[in-house]
């Protein structure tokens, strides 16, 4: 049976967040998670410096291609702020990611 293909996402855009949140320690926490899931990671996309205030991120788009194009079954993240900080994105993108049964 193949493996679940999973993809992580993960963003900051403040240096606060660099300290706090910083994208190595996101990764490490999800690789573990993926891990224990027993998925397999084929992509981790980092958004750097965008605004989760905005869905026009490069990470965002390349997340948004992978999971039109049927190339990933699962999405982790770190936190739901870390996909969109406004509720209304999210529901947008979690619409999608369900429409395309992720």
């Amino acid at each position: 049976m193949a493996k679940v293909r999973c993809c992580l996402y993960v963003r900051v855009s403040t240096e606060e967040q660099v300290e706090q949140f910083g994208l190595d320690s996101q990764i490490r926490e999800l690789k573990a998670l993926a891990s224990k899931q027993g998925y397999a990671v084929i992509e981790t996309i980092r958004d750097e410096g965008h605004s989760g205030t905005t869905l026009d991120r490069p990470g965002l788009h390349i997340l948004r291609d992978l999971i039109r194009n049927g190339a990933v079954d699962v999405v982790l993240i770190h936190d739901p702020d870390r996909l969109s900080r406004k509720l209304v994105h999210q529901q947008i993108l979690l619409e999608e990611f369900q429409k395309s049964g992720i």
